[in-house]
């Protein structure tokens, strides 16, 4: 066989894993009970369906979210008349209103949306609470590796440039802020708060751990400084 057919063939192999692999994730979803899922806001049960992509390795198109949100909580995502197909617009009002004002996605439906490290933190906790019936409370037993992401995230907040500057007292600059918030002068505001929102989250769960404590306070006294100097250091 030549080494164009080769290819060929490979590739062809690589598509059909790919598609078995696709079939297979949509085949294993189930509809969680409505009960398990009564008194939940929609944005929190869009962004579950949306980490169930991700962790597949699944794309977060609109229609993937369209699809995962009615097969796992169809009381919630199913047209009213004809409750076997799912109500996109009702999907569609959820990522750009509420998910959006709660900070928990970005993008666009042409383009797809991403989970922000604030939605990330509500898919988990809210599988969590439709899994086990009962409260989450990260900031008081948070996971190992919840743990070690918060742990990370302060580390590198502690060492970049705008903390430094600010503990130095020196002026900060509009890009200091997009690249402590993990974002570029480019990136929309509401991303920027959305990342902000996630350290905060990160900080007061390192808080009540004597080891962390130092530096979780000291990252929560730069963002609580940030929050309240926000309009003249982003729009001077």
């Amino acid at each position: 066989m030549c080494t164009s057919e080769y290819a060929k063939t490979i590739e062809k192999q690589h598509k059909l894993d790919r598609n078995r692999a696709k079939n297979d994730f949509w085949d294993s979803l189930t509809p969680y009970e409505p009960t398990r899922y009564q008194g939940i806001t929609l944005d929190r049960l869009a962004v579950v369906g949306m980490n169930r992509l991700v962790s597949a390795g699944m794309e977060t198109s609109f229609d993937n979210i369209v699809v995962v949100s009615h097969r796992l909580f169809p009381d919630k995502f199913s047209l009213m008349s004809f409750p076997e197909y799912p109500d996109s617009i009702r999907v569609d009002n959820t990522l750009r209103l509420d998910c959006r004002h709660s900070r928990y996605v970005t993008g666009s439906r042409p383009k797809g949306f991403s989970l922000t490290e604030v939605g990330k933190i509500a898919a988990e906790d809210t599988t969590k609470l439709i899994e086990t019936g009962g409260s989450v409370d990260v900031s008081v037993q948070p996971t190992s590796e919840r743990r070690n992401r918060a742990t990370l995230l302060m580390r590198d907040a502690r060492n970049s440039d705008a903390f430094r500057k600010y503990e130095s007292r020196q002026k900060l600059s509009k890009f200091d802020i997009c690249d402590f918030l993990h974002g570029s002068l480019d990136t929309e505001e509401d991303v920027l708060k959305g990342n902000m929102d996630a350290l905060r989250t990160y900080a007061k769960m390192l808080l009540p751990i004597n080891e962390y404590k130092g530096l979780a306070g000291a990252v929560l006294e730069f963002l609580d400084f940030l929050t309240g100097h926000w309009e003249e250091l982003m729009h001077e």
